[in-house]
């Protein structure tokens, strides 16, 4: 884990999950470029000289208050934002009878770990009478059945019933759900192909970096 120098005047701090590919990393490149201060969590580190980096795998349970605390301890911030992005897709997705592994990964990555992380941040938030606003990405596969993706599905469902949960438990933390329709990434051509090949063609999807200030507007992030 890298420290950075004290910042004594930060007045918004950034974690993200999903922080080193597709929409996960366009929002982070978004956010350095205007200088906001981010910690993102990722599974190896990632080419940011200087910046702080959370290494850690999101498929296994963590204390997430002991990982994220000395992250953020040496900053002094008035508003703390969670960006849920990271997201897996396990191989072999059918919910079979071999399929409790890939259940298990996919929820712990997609439901158990962000909903854990936020839960953290609120802590930590409300320990520095800050706000804490979260921006969940969702998934049209939260609302449908995509055939060989059973394990993913049923994850993104569950995500966004949690995220509610989480919403109506917390009044003092702000729950975003984003809805980012079909992105030039790896993960979603995976998802497509799945669905049906034909139903989005390379003329009808956005690059990462326009649904980022897509995202980043909606959620009202101060930028």
């Amino acid at each position: 884990m890298t420290r950075l120098p004290a910042l004594p005047e930060m007045s918004v701090v950034a974690v993200i999950s999903g922080a080193r590919s597709g929409l996960g990393a366009a929002v982070y490149r978004s956010l350095l470029a205007s200088r906001v201060h981010c910690v993102p969590i990722v599974r190896a580190p990632i080419d940011a000289p200087g910046e702080t980096q959370c290494i850690v795998n999101l498929a296994s349970p963590h204390d997430w208050s002991a990982k994220l605390g000395p992250f953020l301890s040496h900053l002094a911030f008035e508003r703390l934002w969670f960006f849920d992005i990271a997201a897996v897709l396990p191989l072999g997705g059918m919910i079979d009878d071999g399929a409790a592994g890939r259940l298990e990964e996919a929820m712990m990555v997609n439901v158990a770990n962000p909903l854990a992380i936020a839960s953290a941040l609120g802590s930590i938030a409300r320990s520095r009478a800050a706000s804490l606003d979260v921006v969940h990405v969702s998934s049209g596969a939260a609302d449908r059945a995509i055939p060989g993706w059973g394990a993913y599905c049923a994850s993104k469902a569950a995500a966004r019933l949690g995220w509610q949960s989480l919403a109506e438990e917390n009044a003092d933390i702000c729950v975003h759900v984003f809805q980012p329709g079909v992105i030039a990434t790896a993960m979603q051509a995976h998802l497509r192909h799945a669905a049906d090949p034909a139903a989005a063609p390379e003329s009808m999807l956005r690059q990462p970096e326009d649904v980022a200030q897509d995202l980043l507007a909606a959620a009202g992030f101060p930028i």
